[in-house]
């Protein structure tokens, strides 16, 4: 028995040891799903940091065949304006991220800031944000995107801006929820008691507990985000020509070629759907491994 706690205790000194994201990916690599999602990332984000040095061509360039099929030369074939199609969704990889990635990050961040206020003070304040909410979601979400987007003029800027509008309802109600269970507890009885600032009880003790669900969040939303950036795109409001995008060049004038020319359609939308389907699979593990009541199954 002795042998044993002293072999429990070692392993818990060195599990504590152990930096949090070596401890993560230790814990993903027994999440088969997970590991294809992150594989999947790892892909994406190498091609829209190294799109310049991996993409063929030009990207805009329109000197090759029109609706050249798949070759040797050209592994996507080319489109109806002779436009490489592998360049393009190579490019498009940088655009797509960049607008997701941005528009996640700074949507989840005022959200949390709203859900911190609206669950920590309560009262009058979180009325009047709740009521703010309702009619925000009750406001058909595309339709909301679709002004927005039609009012401030298609570009990577305005598209950014149409998602975090779209972002901020949904996920500050998920944080107030977390805010609403984690302010009854002693640790913030004890930081007012020793005259901590509202503000300071918020962002210094509240947040650090709370971020776990908002890492979960942030790895949900970017998949939905990304689908409707491309859903805006394909709409004509979103990323504009000649600009590469995954939802720009499934649309157009390009839709009357699929039908002769099936890799128009299948490269950009296969580009999609894996982004899509990795980042929920990513996601779902990291819900997993940072859910302390789901860790028993993980093991």
């Amino acid at each position: 028995m002795v042998s044993d706690a002293r072999t429990i205790e070692a392993w818990e000194e060195r599990a504590a040891s152990r930096p949090a994201a070596w401890e993560f990916f230790g814990r993903l690599r027994h999440h088969p799903l997970g590991m294809f999602g992150f594989v999947g990332i790892v892909l994406l984000f190498t091609a829209a940091v190294f799109g310049p040095w991996i993409g063929p061509y030009n990207p805009s360039s329109q000197d090759f065949a029109l609706l050249a099929a798949p070759s040797l030369a050209h592994p996507f074939g080319t489109d109806s304006l002779g436009r490489d199609i592998l360049s393009r969704v190579i490019y498009a990889a940088r655009v797509e991220m960049s607008v997701s990635l941005t528009a996640v990050f700074l949507g989840v961040a005022l959200a949390s800031v709203v859900g911190m206020v609206s669950g920590y003070l309560g009262g009058v304040t979180d009325s009047a944000i709740q009521r703010t909410n309702d009619v925000w979601l009750a406001f058909p979400g595309l339709i909301l995107l679709l002004i927005v987007s039609a009012v401030l003029g298609p570009s990577p800027r305005t598209l950014v801006i149409a998602l975090v509008v779209g972002t901020i309802p949904g996920t500050s109600r998920i944080i107030r929820g977390a805010v609403l269970s984690e302010k009854n507890n002693a640790y913030v009885e004890a930081a007012r008691v020793i005259g901590c600032s509202q503000l300071r009880i918020m962002f210094r003790h509240v947040l650090p507990q709370i971020v776990p669900l908002i890492i979960v969040i942030i790895s949900i939303s970017i998949p939905g985000v990304a689908l409707l950036g491309a859903s805006l795109s394909f709409l004509g409001l979103g990323v504009p020509p000649p600009t590469p995008s995954w939802g720009g060049d499934l649309s157009g004038d390009a839709r009357s070629y699929f039908e002769s020319a099936p890799w128009m359609a299948i490269f950009p939308g296969a580009a999609l759907s894996l982004t899509v389907l990795s980042f929920n699979l990513l996601g779902d593990a990291m819900r997993d491994i940072l859910d302390p009541r789901l860790r028993g199954s993980m093991r």
